[in-house]
């Protein structure tokens, strides 16, 4: 039964070891043909500016967008991070939105709080979480939020 064990243990570690040569030969190739297609596309804007001047039917020929682009691993700018300091920017406003309405939804809070004091949080959840941590007398019961005020114990 060992020897058994034995053979197939070396029959996984030779798949793995060709495994990771496959996806190395992959990698490498990858990075050649991008270095490939980034000296194409130099050479062709590079010709295309060097272009002899058109002549007048050339001129009113329709134009066309490019469909490629020099930098393929530019990505669109994210959004900054928003960062509030809840105990004196955040909590004050929740407390009051409660004792004004008794309970509300998650979606109710985080609209009021875009709307009145410009307070906008990626993820409503999480930043709930945050102010009841921050805040004990901020409960949620049944889906809704409440403030109840904590009894102090001595």
């Amino acid at each position: 039964m060992s020897v058994e064990i034995t053979a197939l243990q070396r029959s996984l570690e030779a798949i793995l070891e060709h495994r990771a040569a496959l996806r190395k030969d992959y990698v490498d190739r990858d990075r050649e043909i991008g270095m490939e297609i980034k000296t194409i596309l130099n050479r062709i804007r590079e010709l295309e500016d060097n272009a002899s001047p058109r002549t007048e039917t050339e001129n009113q020929a329709p134009q066309y967008e490019r469909p490629y682009r020099m930098d393929v691993h530019q990505h669109p700018a994210r959004k900054k991070r928003a960062r509030y300091d809840y105990q004196t920017d955040v909590v004050p406003v929740v407390l009051e939105l409660l004792k004004e309405n008794g309970k509300m939804k998650s979606a109710e809070i985080m609209r009021a709080l875009h709307e009145r004091h410009n307070l906008i949080f990626s993820n409503p959840t999480i930043a709930m979480n945050r102010i009841m941590a921050e805040e004990p007398s901020i409960q949620k019961i049944d889906g809704y939020y409440t403030y109840q005020q904590v009894a102090l114990t001595n």
